[in-house]
C-alpha cells in the first residue's frame, strides 16, 4: 500500500496563512481553498511579493517557523507501518524540505521557485500542478493499491486517480464530486479509516 497525501492542511498547518500573518499582508491569506486555479494563485503571490520586496531568504525563514501539527509525527511513524508514504503536494520544495527534516524521512513531490541571484522571486517551476494523477496512476500502473489524502481543490486529480480517496475537510465543492468516499476532519480519524482497510487490498495473485 502507498499513503498518498498532502501537505499543508493535513500534515502542518497552510505556509501562506502564517506569511500573510508574520507579513502583515492580507493579500497572501488566498489559498487554494479559494483560488483553485493554481497558476493564477501564484501569479498574484509572486506579484504581491515582488510589490513588498519580499526575497526567497525570507520566506523561506517564515515557512521554517510552521511546526507540523501534534499529531503528524505520531501518524507518520503509525502510517509506515502500513505502506510507503508519499508526500505529492502544491507547496514548494524550499519551504517543505525544513518539515521532511523535521518528521521524518519521507517522499516530497513539490514545486520549486524561480529565483533571481539577488534572491527576487521570478516565478514557479510548477512540477507538480494538475499532475498528481499521473503519480497516483503510474504506481496503480505497477500494481500498487494507493489511498489518496486530499482536503481542496488541488487534490482533486489525486483523489480521482487513486485507489482509495479520504477527504479531509474538504469544501463542499470537493466533497460533492466524492459522494462514496469516507470524510475525516482529524488524523486520528484518518488512521481508524486507512486502518480499516486490509494489508494488501485487491490482491490479484494466487498461492
Amino acid at each position: 500500500m502507498i499513503i498518498a497525501t498532502d501537505l499543508e492542511g493535513i500534515l502542518m498547518p497552510e505556509i501562506w496563512e502564517h506569511i500573510a500573518k508574520e507579513t502583515g499582508i492580507e493579500a497572501l491569506k488566498i489559498t487554494t481553498r479559494d483560488e483553485p486555479d493554481f497558476v493564477k494563485l501564484m501569479e498574484h503571490r509572486v506579484s504581491v511579493l515582488r510589490e513588498h520586496d519580499i526575497k526567497l531568504p525570507d520566506l523561506v525563514a517564515m515557512a521554517h517557523q510552521v511546526e507540523p501539527f501534534l499529531a503528524t509525527r505520531a501518524f507518520l511513524k503509525w502510517a509506515r507501518t502500513k505502506g510507503q508514504i508519499m508526500i505529492i503536494s502544491d507547496t514548494f520544495q524550499e519551504f517543505a524540505d525544513h518539515f521532511i527534516d523535521v518528521v521524518g524521512a519521507y517522499n516530497l513531490f513539490a514545486n520549486r521557485f524561480q529565483v533571481a541571484p539577488d534572491g527576487t522571486i521570478l516565478g514557479c517551476n510548477l512540477r507538480i500542478r494538475g499532475k498528481k494523477e499521473r503519480v497516483t496512476q503510474s504506481l496503480k500502473d505497477i500494481g500498487f493499491f494507493v489511498v489518496g489524502i486530499g482536503d481542496s481543490f488541488n487534490d482533486i486529480s489525486l483523489l480521482k486517480t487513486c485507489s482509495f480517496p479520504i477527504l479531509y475537510r474538504t469544501p463542499e465543492e470537493v466533497t460533492t464530486q466524492f459522494h462514496d468516499a469516507p470524510r475525516v476532519t482529524n488524523l486520528d480519524a484518518l488512521k481508524a479509516t486507512i486502518e480499516a482497510l486490509p494489508d494488501e487490498p485487491n490482491g490479484n495473485c494466487g498461492a
